[in-house]
């Protein structure tokens, strides 16, 4: 019985934040401007490296829309960091000898030559975080952790069309966060 009270305890500490956010300092050496990303000798040393954004950097974003009714022509467009942003990778923790000895030999250049389906294959099994202190980490597929990372309520999307005989048909998407 007490091992049943002790597990429950756990889960409700645990289980019911419902979060996937990781504590996880880094030495001040380790934390690189994206900009100095080319220094690292190797994929897995990113495993021990932080990356980061200063306010005002621009990264690009590229976006697809592809259905039958309509589709994005102009896909990429450059999103700029409103605050520091620091990124860590995480590499999984089984890889084989193999994978390790792939990943220790791959550099840009085979990198480049990769087609996209074998670059996700290769890469499918890390976990991308994002912090805005390198201490507290929330993976960027979980946005309820992103959320508490960041200390954001929630907020809101829309998507508006309309037409007029100045601007034609147009439409517009608006994403705006409450904090």
């Amino acid at each position: 019985m007490k091992k049943f009270t002790v597990l429950i305890l756990i889960l409700a500490i645990t289980g019911c934040a419902g979060t996937n956010i990781i504590s996880k300092k880094f030495k001040p050496e380790n934390i690189v401007h994206y900009s100095q990303l080319d220094k690292l000798e190797s994929i897995p040393e990113l495993n021990n490296h932080v990356v980061y954004l200063n306010k005002g950097d621009i990264f690009p974003l590229e976006l697809s829309l592809d259905t039958n009714i309509v589709g994005i022509e102009e896909q990429k467009i450059d999103v700029a960091a409103k605050q520091r942003l620091f990124f860590m990778l995480k590499m999984p923790e089984n890889l084989s000898k193999e994978e390790l000895a792939e990943l220790e030999s791959l550099n840009k250049e085979k990198l480049s030559e990769m087609s996209e389906s074998d670059k996700r294959k290769l890469f499918e099994k890390f976990m991308l975080y994002i912090s805005k202190d390198a201490v507290a980490w929330a993976p960027v597929s979980d946005i309820k952790s992103i959320k508490k990372v960041f200390g954001s309520k929630g907020g809101a999307v829309s998507f508006g069309m309309g037409m007029s005989s100045k601007k034609g048909i147009w439409s517009r998407l608006s994403v705006k966060e409450v904090k």
